[in-house]
């Protein structure tokens, strides 16, 4: 009897976790941020996000909102510093200097 309980818990909280975690990736709580810079206003919420994003490690999202703040303000240029950031990764001893570049590139071009 014991065996047949124990498959049933363990789809319960798997049940549970996966409702839990579903809740945590929609109510993403990144924090707060008073960055004061040139930007246009149309970009500045794209880029506040990156920021975030980016002090959160999500570095892919990051990158994704620094992006889509470039497009909104092309002469943005902590825009392209910010996606330039996220292909560093200290912590991990990581860094793709040829995509930093680039995207520094995009925005001397």
């Amino acid at each position: 009897m014991k065996t047949s309980i124990l498959p049933s818990f363990a789809l319960a909280i798997g049940v549970l976790f996966a409702a839990h975690y579903d809740v945590l990736a929609q109510e993403r709580r990144l924090g707060s941020l008073d960055f004061p810079n040139s930007g246009a206003p149309g970009a500045q919420a794209a880029f506040l996000e990156g920021v975030l994003l980016l002090h959160s490690f999500e570095f892919v999202d990051a990158a994704t909102e620094f992006r889509e703040a470039q497009e909104m303000d092309p002469d943005f240029a902590l825009a392209y510093w910010g996606e330039a950031m996220t292909y560093n990764h200290p912590l991990w001893r990581q860094q793709d200097q040829p995509a930093a570049l680039a995207a520094l590139d995009d925005f001397i071009a």
